[in-house]
């Protein structure tokens, strides 16, 4: 799925007169996230923004209108199954790690993934 998707962002991956992506690049970046859901997986923001075909720092731009419209649907946060390369937890204080995994439990629930439980516990 990664790469497949990769090659169809390669003429998609450009920013939108608005200054954020396309909404072709968010749909791939969706999902591709709720792929990761579905199998109980996570991804890093690195590793994700290399499939996608952009820079590292581009990648709240894409991510952002995807946990607003999750949130507007009802839906548990998707890009909470995203982490920094190297560490469990993605953009989060460690003050919130309660509230992180359990939304990335309600991620894997909603989606029918198995997570891995030493994360979500």
């Amino acid at each position: 799925m990664y790469k497949t998707a990769s090659k169809k962002l390669q003429h998609h991956a450009g920013k939108s007169a608005a200054g954020g992506f396309s909404e072709a690049t968010i749909k791939v970046c969706r999902n591709l996230l709720v792929d990761l859901a579905k199998s109980g997986r996570r991804s890093s923001y690195g590793d994700l923004a290399a499939k996608l075909g952009i820079a590292n720092q581009s990648l709240w731009a894409c991510l952002d209108p995807i946990a607003e419209d999750e949130r507007k649907a009802g839906r548990p946060d998707l890009t909470v199954i995203l982490h920094y390369a190297g560490r469990k937890y993605g953009k989060v204080a460690p003050r919130t790690y309660r509230a992180y995994r359990e939304e990335l439990r309600k991620v894997y629930m909603h989606w029918g993934g198995k997570a891995d439980t030493a994360l979500v516990a």
